[in-house]
């Protein structure tokens, strides 16, 4: 039997870190607003790292990436970020990969 984050779940964390974006996108400086991504991103990710989740994983990571570059988009009249410096501005400051963290069959 395999584990997955449930689409309830997945979508409620999405829906709050929308949520959490529309406020803080003005109110923080871009540094310290990528620091805070980074630590809701951890967060999700040592919650919800265990065997075979890798996908629903992947999934919020892409999700917040769509996000981010929309929010950071509507700081004002013009757009901050074009696709292509968004992705060169995560790879000069890269976001929390997801990853396996915690192996649900023993080993030994």
């Amino acid at each position: 039997m395999k584990r997955k984050t449930s689409k309830k779940r997945l979508r409620r964390a999405l829906v709050d870190l929308k949520q959490w974006l529309r406020q803080e996108r003005n109110a923080r400086k871009l540094p310290q607003f990528w620091q805070a991504i980074g630590s809701k991103m951890r967060g999700h990710f040592n919650y919800f790292g265990v065997t075979d989740n890798s996908r629903a994983l992947y999934q919020f990571e892409r999700a917040v990436h769509n996000l981010l570059f929309k929010w950071l988009n509507r700081r004002s009249q013009r757009r901050s970020f074009t696709w292509e410096s968004f992705l060169r501005y995560m790879r000069r400051f890269p976001l929390p990969q997801p990853g396996r963290l915690v192996s649900l069959f023993p080993t030994g």
